[in-house]
């Protein structure tokens, strides 16, 4: 929003449009009690989503940042559960577990094999329902800061989003 030409500094929500289906995150910076930047998070949109496929836009693991999905087997049987992560390039990589009935598992992003960090999206796959929600952390660093200056931890209470 801050790069939006004319806007004001406030509070405000938005509306993305779309002719087709898409998954969108939102991202936050702020400062807390003086210390800047020290809020930072993320939220997926739409509400919480039942669903065998679940879609992650924004999955970060250059530069310090670490990402994790975190998915519950909402069925009744044995969830075979996949995660493919999907880079600019067209490259992909994936990670698979099975989680049984009402318990969760978590896939860190930085630990799937031969998957070198940057930025990707995901799509998580499952043969049961799941619900998913996607958290980073990291450092940020403004314009002339050492790195000693700014470690902030971030994250999303993201949920993720299902097409319907």
């Amino acid at each position: 929003a801050q790069d939006t030409p004319d806007m004001p500094p406030g509070d405000y929500s938005a509306v993305i449009e779309s002719d087709q289906p898409i998954a969108v995150s939102q991202s936050t910076f702020g400062d807390f009690l003086g210390q800047s930047p020290t809020a930072y998070g993320s939220r997926g949109t739409g509400e919480l989503a039942v669903g065998t496929r679940m879609y992650l836009p924004n999955v970060c693991t250059r530069g310090g940042y670490y990402s994790y999905a975190a998915v519950q087997n909402v069925g009744g049987d044995t969830a075979n559960t996949t995660i493919t992560y999907y880079g600019y390039d067209g490259s992909s990589y994936q990670q698979s577990t099975a989680i049984l009935p009402n318990a969760r598992a978590t896939y860190a992003a930085q630990d799937t094999p031969d998957m070198p960090p940057g930025d990707y999206s995901a799509v998580i796959e499952s043969d049961q329902p799941i619900v998913a929600s996607q958290s980073t952390f990291g450092s940020y660093l403004f314009s002339g800061e050492s790195a000693q200056s700014k470690v902030v931890a971030y994250g999303s209470n993201g949920v993720v989003s299902a097409l319907k």
